[in-house]
């Protein structure tokens, strides 16, 4: 995910990873990429979620890639997990 879009207070970004609960400021309206007007808050806890679920679909594509493989080197394999997992992989990545 790009940084650009990153226009929160890093007090906010520790509240929403758990690190301080107590922002000391007020929350702010802000333009969304969007052009809609959200709270900051609102924005910045839809990036951080937005970026955790980047990184459990990468660590899934990876698992897969694996499980594909399972049996056969670096050769995708023809077994039923094998291909359970190559139809996934293909549906995720958006190939047929």
């Amino acid at each position: 995910m790009s940084n650009e879009h990153k226009r929160w207070n890093p007090q906010l970004e520790q509240y929403y990873k758990g690190v301080n609960k107590t922002p000391s400021y007020r929350p702010k309206m802000m333009l969304d990429i969007t052009g809609r007007y959200v709270l900051e808050s609102d924005y910045a806890a839809l990036l951080y979620r937005i970026e955790e679920l980047e990184t459990k679909l990468e660590e899934a594509v990876e698992s897969l890639e694996k499980l594909a493989r399972l049996g056969n080197g670096d050769l995708y394999g023809n077994s039923d997990g094998n291909m359970i997992a190559r139809a996934t992989l293909a549906e995720l990545k958006g190939k047929e």
